[in-house]
C-alpha cells in the first residue's frame, strides 16, 4: 500500500486551518457584531436556511455541522493550491542543482567532494513537498464520497428502520429494486469524479499553458481563475448534490 504524502501534508494542513479559523471565528463574538462577525453569521445563516430547506427545522440541527464542514473543507482544498509553494528539500548532502527545482534528481550532480559521509552515495534530507490541492488526488474525493454515503445511509437507517430502509430501494415499483442499488452507487461515482476532475482538469490546463507560452501572467490567472472562482463552486455543487441525496433518503414521500 503506496500513501501520496503530500496529499496526507496537504489534507492534515487544511484541517488545521479550519480548526484555527473556527477558533478565530467564536473567539470574540460580540452582540453587536464587528465586520469579520457579521460576514461569519451571513455566511452561517445562509447555509443553514438552505440545510433547512432540503431537511426540515428538525433534521437541520443535526445535519448544519456536516454540511457546514464538508463545504469548507473542499473549498479549503480546492483554494489552497493557488499559494505557490514549491518543494524542498531541507539538510542532506551538498549537491549541484542544475534544473534549479530544489530537489536532488537524475539532472543533478554529487561529486564525491561533496559525499562527507564517504558511503559512496548522497544521503537526502527530509523533502518538503511542493503544495496542490488535496481534491486533486481521487482518494481525498472518493473518500469523501463514501464518508457522506455512509452518513446518508445511516441517517435514513437511524430514520426509517431496517423495514424502510430496504423497502426504498424497491420503490415505486418492486421491479425498480436494482436500478435503485445501482443509483446509490452512482451517487458516489459521480459526485467524487465530478470533483476530482474539475480540479485535476484545472491543474492540466495551467501546466500546458505554462509550457505553451513564454508568459507567468496568463498561468497565475487561471490559478486564481481555477482555485477561487471554479473551486468555489464545485465545492458548492459537490456539497449541494449530497445534501438532496440526503434529502431523498430522509423523505417519507
Amino acid at each position: 500500500m503506496a500513501f501520496n504524502m503530500t496529499t496526507v501534508y496537504m489534507t492534515v494542513l487544511v484541517s488545521l486551518l479550519m480548526v484555527v479559523g473556527s477558533v478565530l471565528a467564536i473567539r470574540r463574538l460580540r452582540r453587536v457584531p464587528g465586520r469579520f462577525q457579521a460576514f461569519v453569521e451571513v455566511l452561517s445563516t445562509f447555509f443553514y436556511d438552505i440545510v433547512e430547506q432540503a431537511l426540515g427545522k428538525e433534521q437541520a440541527k443535526r445535519f448544519f455541522p456536516v454540511i457546514a464542514t464538508l463545504f469548507f473543507f473542499i473549498l479549503i482544498s480546492n483554494i489552497i493550491g493557488i499559494v505557490p509553494i514549491p518543494g524542498r528539500e531541507v539538510g542532506g548532502e551538498d549537491y549541484i542543482d542544475v534544473n534549479g527545482n530544489g530537489t536532488y534528481d537524475a539532472s543533478d550532480i554529487f561529486t564525491p567532494a561533496m559525499d562527507k559521509n564517504h558511503n559512496g552515495r548522497r544521503d537526502t534530507g527530509f523533502v518538503l513537498q511542493p503544495w496542490h490541492e488535496p481534491t486533486r488526488d481521487m482518494n481525498t474525493t472518493v473518500g469523501l464520497a463514501v464518508a457522506m454515503a455512509l452518513i446518508t445511509h445511516l441517517a435514513q437507517l437511524k430514520k426509517k428502520g431496517l423495514v424502510g430502509y430496504i423497502k426504498d430501494y424497491f420503490a415505486p415499483l418492486w421491479f425498480m429494486a436494482p436500478l435503485n442499488v445501482i443509483g446509490r452507487v452512482v451517487e458516489i461515482i459521480n459526485t467524487s469524479f465530478r470533483l476530482f476532475g474539475n480540479i485535476f482538469g484545472g491543474a492540466v490546463i495551467i501546466v500546458i499553458i505554462s509550457f505553451l507560452i513564454n508568459s507567468l501572467v496568463l498561468p497565475i490567472g487561471l490559478s486564481f481563475f481555477f482555485g477561487l472562482f471554479a473551486g468555489t463552486i464545485q465545492a458548492f455543487v459537490f456539497t449541494m448534490l449530497w445534501l438532496s441525496y440526503l434529502a431523498v433518503s430522509l423523505s417519507e414521500e
